[in-house]
């Protein structure tokens, strides 16, 4: 009787051993298959050490969903400087712009508007806050702004909720002076009242909220900012359409780290330095006012200064349109590579002059 009560206290004694030591073992083991390199095990290599890498985190970007009475009245791309950063830009989109499916995206969704715009400038939008009357209450609480309205904005039984001169739009307005436009008047009149009024905003922004956008909104407004209007061609007929060529060149100019809206839409690139001097913070702003979308930046295996050059997966095929956009180094394939994997570009210690080619 005695053995088995013994017998019964080892085993519950190791059944307590083992459950303090599972934890252990799982977290040796999870750091052991982090820090695995082909069979190696290394420390944490720090910044000056080859081994090292970081990722780089987009550019924020907010799509801004202006509505009045359930309808979309424009959209507002809230780009910031960084995650930390202060300051940005704030591109202005009209509701007629014309979608990919030759519709405006006024009669989109709020999502697939923002998605539309998105592809117009091939730029990555990952957070959509719709703002109505209700919410610019709620945003502006007593804030309002006394502007200079250059044309009438109507009620919507037609009369004058804002005639032509100063006038005082607070959170319950700001919806219809945002969007709304006299009959016969030109719809694309609101994008100066909308100019005005973010401008304004960014120039005496509300008191702080909890709410997200009102968050960013102060971001931006505590730095260098601006507010621009989406480069748009228009015809004698039909829905304006985004200007490709000057849509992108706004792009590499107001957003530091682009991401493309879908995979492979800009070139994604990892830089590797290769010379253990090279300032990896530079290069990628460099690649990012380029239009590259920069995904991390490195130190090679080994500081042996390698010649420059970009190293691709086996069945790579940009490989012209690469040449055309950053011409000089060489494209070398690279086996091991996935076709998941970004290009790299490896800096060699004629990377500086290289750059400055491409940045003329």
């Amino acid at each position: 009787m005695n053995t088995q009560r013994s017998l019964k206290r080892v085993f519950v004694f190791v059944e307590v051993l083992l459950f303090i030591a599972i934890p252990v073992l799982a977290y040796s083991g999870f750091r052991t298959l982090l820090d695995s390199r082909t069979g190696t095990f290394i420390d944490d290599p720090g910044p000056e050490s080859p081994g090292w890498l970081a990722l780089v985190d987009p550019s924020p970007v907010v799509g801004v969903v202006e509505m009045d009475e359930g309808r979309i009245t424009g959209i507002a791309v809230v780009v910031k400087i960084g995650q930390t950063a202060r300051g940005g830009a704030v591109i202005l989109v009209p509701a007629e712009l014309q979608a990919n499916e030759g519709q405006s995206i006024q009669a989109l969704t709020p999502e697939a508007a923002v998605e539309s715009v998105a592809a117009a400038l091939q730029l990555r939008i990952p957070v959509v806050e719709v703002v109505d009357a209700d919410r610019w209450s709620t945003l502006l609480h007593d804030s309002s702004y006394i502007l200079n309205n250059p044309d009438p904005v109507p009620t919507a039984e037609g009369d004058v909720m804002f005639a032509v001169g100063p006038v005082e739009v607070s959170g319950g307005g700001a919806a219809a002076f945002l969007g709304r436009t006299v009959d016969g008047q030109d719809s694309l009149a609101a994008l100066v009242r909308r100019e005005l009024f973010w401008s304004k905003l960014l120039e005496v922004p509300p008191a702080a909220t909890d709410d997200p956008l009102s968050r960013t909104i102060r971001s931006v407004a505590d730095g260098p900012h601006e507010v621009i209007q989406m480069p748009l061609e228009r015809s004698t007929v039909g829905a304006p359409v985004v200007s490709a060529e000057r849509a992108e060149a706004l792009v590499r100019r107001v957003v530091a780290f682009p991401a493309g809206d879908q995979a492979n839409r800009r070139f994604r690139m990892l830089i590797e330095d290769r010379t253990g001097t090279a300032d990896l913070d530079a290069v990628a702003r460099s690649l990012g006012r380029l239009g590259i979308e920069v995904v991390a930046i490195s130190n090679g295996p080994v500081f042996d200064d390698a010649s420059t050059a970009f190293r691709v997966e086996t069945g790579f095929t940009g490989t012209d349109a690469l040449s055309a956009a950053l011409p000089g180094p060489p494209i070398e394939q690279s086996t091991g590579a996935l076709p998941s994997d970004p290009v790299v570009l490896q800096l060699g210690p004629d990377h500086e002059a290289i750059l400055a080619s491409w940045a003329d």
